[in-house]
């Protein structure tokens, strides 16, 4: 039998690869984005468990970079919907509704 074949680079990471299986025109919402891989797991582990985080890695200015998002949603009302949801400590971050699409284009891109 063939090898089966490798995994792009990219997708090895199963946040990057959940990410990508997502429609492009959906809606996901950015809690935090950082330099620092600590900064955003710490951040990831404190948030309520009903949510559905994600940590996406990406180049921003030469360096990694680590956007926590929640959650898909089929439109941006949905979107809008789950942040009234948040608990007051998420919502003064000031989630970031964004399409799946732009987020994917960060991570391709590195922009």
């Amino acid at each position: 039998p063939e090898p089966e074949p490798e995994e792009p680079a990219a997708l090895a990471d199963p946040e990057q690869a959940w990410l990508m299986e997502q429609s492009d025109d959906a809606y996901t919402v950015q809690l935090l984005g950082t330099y620092t891989e600590a900064t955003a797991r710490n951040f990831r582990n404190g948030l309520p468990r009903s949510l559905r985080p994600h940590t996406i890695t990406s180049t921003r200015k030469g360096q990694q970079w680590y956007a926590v998002v929640e959650g898909v949603y089929p439109n941006l009302d949905a979107a809008k919907a789950a942040v009234a949801g948040y608990p007051a400590r998420l919502k003064k971050l000031g989630p970031w509704i964004r399409k799946v699409e732009a987020v994917k284009k960060e991570v391709q891109t590195g922009s």
